[in-house]
């Protein structure tokens, strides 16, 4: 099942679940839901977690009867045994055949859950990224969960700002709830003067800029984060470059596109926004040109942010070439 269907799910826990993906955020969240509905007034005695266990060990604790709550809770960590492999998925599998009644077994994979999701009878949580949508919804429940009165654009704005990472929205939350004073609203003001923009959003931004010929506010946003001081922009320019000459030459759907770059939906619809203005001719001319920017700096011939100054100019350069 996908999160955003697990708290639904949970009026009747299941016996056993496999929590993986690419989303930490919600694969913690997935486990804090289960944990809740279970409900232990003893977590101590009724909440355990096995890290690199035998099937033995598992099997061993699953079959432990809860001591003053109704269900105990076995949490197994990146479970992926290295020897006897399928004999250890045998004895697994035995054991969910018929299951404690009375425990609620997890298999908890943030690294791979390649072995674990080939075990019957368990329920799969996708904590994978949400989309763009399910995740404004998401930071909507959270503002009003945390009392903040909210734009829906500013809401909005703050998942862009965050390029739709779960663990940095929260943390921007709860540093923008400290800030609010009661009764205070959440405005796309209040965002864009607290919330720093993800580094991703800012070579968007700056890569939006030059695809429209904003030659000086693309030298301002520049300036900007050199005086923050940001790096790792040139790489990040040549990766949005890079992706784009892929957009020049696919004809893959945005769905193929951003599974193949391993990026959003959202982000190849902004790279095509910068595509109308660049033939593919001119997107290999700005790789190769930061390619050699890139190779510069780390042979010590340029500093990054001088690098990063020059290879905006020369990108307008080609885009009005």
């Amino acid at each position: 099942m996908k999160f955003v269907e697990l708290k639904k799910s949970l009026s009747n826990l299941e016996r056993a679940y496999v929590i993986g993906g690419d989303d930490r955020f919600l694969c913690y969240n997935a486990l804090e839901q289960i944990e809740k509905t279970c409900n232990l007034q003893m977590a101590d005695l009724n909440k355990v977690s096995l890290d690199n266990p035998t099937a033995d060990d598992i099997i061993t604790s699953a079959n432990m009867y809860p001591f003053g709550d109704a269900y105990r809770l076995v949490v197994v960590n990146d479970w992926s045994p290295k020897t006897a492999v399928e004999q250890e998925k045998k004895k697994i599998e035995a054991y969910l055949s018929n299951p404690m009644p009375t425990t609620i077994l997890v298999f908890f994979n943030l690294q791979d859950d390649t072995f674990v999701r080939k075990l019957s009878s368990t329920t799969y949580v996708d904590c994978s990224k949400l989309d763009a949508g399910a995740v404004n919804r998401y930071v909507c429940r959270m503002l009003s969960a945390s009392r903040v009165e909210y734009d829906d654009a500013a809401a909005n704005l703050l998942s862009l700002y965050c390029l739709y990472d779960m663990q940095r929205i929260s943390n921007e939350i709860n540093k923008l709830v400290s800030y609010l004073s009661d009764g205070q609203k959440l405005t796309i003001e209040l965002v864009k003067q607290m919330v720093v923009e993800d580094k991703e959003y800012q070579v968007y931004s700056l890569a939006e800029m030059i695809a429209g010929n904003q030659s000086q506010s693309a030298i301002d946003l520049v300036e900007k984060l050199s005086q923050r001081g940001q790096t790792g922009l040139l790489l990040a320019l040549y990766n949005n470059y890079r992706r784009l000459l892929y957009l020049a030459v696919t004809r893959a759907s945005d769905v193929e596109i951003a599974n193949e770059l391993g990026i959003k939906e959202f982000a190849v619809k902004m790279l095509k926004n910068q595509l109308g203005v660049f033939s593919p001719r001119k997107v290999k001319q700005i790789v190769d040109k930061l390619a050699q920017y890139d190779a510069d700096i780390k042979q010590g011939r340029i500093k990054e942010q001088i690098a990063v100054r020059l290879a905006v100019i020369d990108i307008l350069k080609i885009r009005i070439s």
